[in-house]
């Protein structure tokens, strides 16, 4: 009866440590592609902040003018907006790869 039970446990242990060590591995990739996609989207979306803050010192005066006209909580909305649309891509673009590397 000892040799049943301890040959259980032995199958029970192994089972555990598989399925602890396969489900680590897979979340450990799924974590690395999330922070991939993060910080590329945070990279492109200071490479556009930058972009956009030289374009309105390289405009005409008039354009300028009429920037200026806009509400001062342009930005933030268009930067809340662009932060909402990088993130549900990026989103589609993890679960995409993730039910892809699923298969594979």
């Amino acid at each position: 009866m000892q040799a049943i039970i301890t040959a259980l446990v032995s199958i029970f242990t192994n089972l555990a440590s598989f399925v602890t060590k396969w489900l680590g591995i897979k979340y450990t990739i799924r974590m690395v592609v999330v922070a991939a996609w993060l910080a590329a989207v945070s990279a492109f979306l200071i490479a556009l902040g930058v972009l956009s803050g030289n374009l309105y010192s390289s405009v005409p005066s008039w354009v300028q003018d009429a920037l200026d006209l806009l509400p001062s909580n342009t930005l933030p909305c268009i930067a809340a907006i662009a932060a909402a649309y990088a993130a549900s891509w990026t989103y589609t673009e993890i679960t995409t790869l993730i039910t892809i590397k699923g298969r594979v």
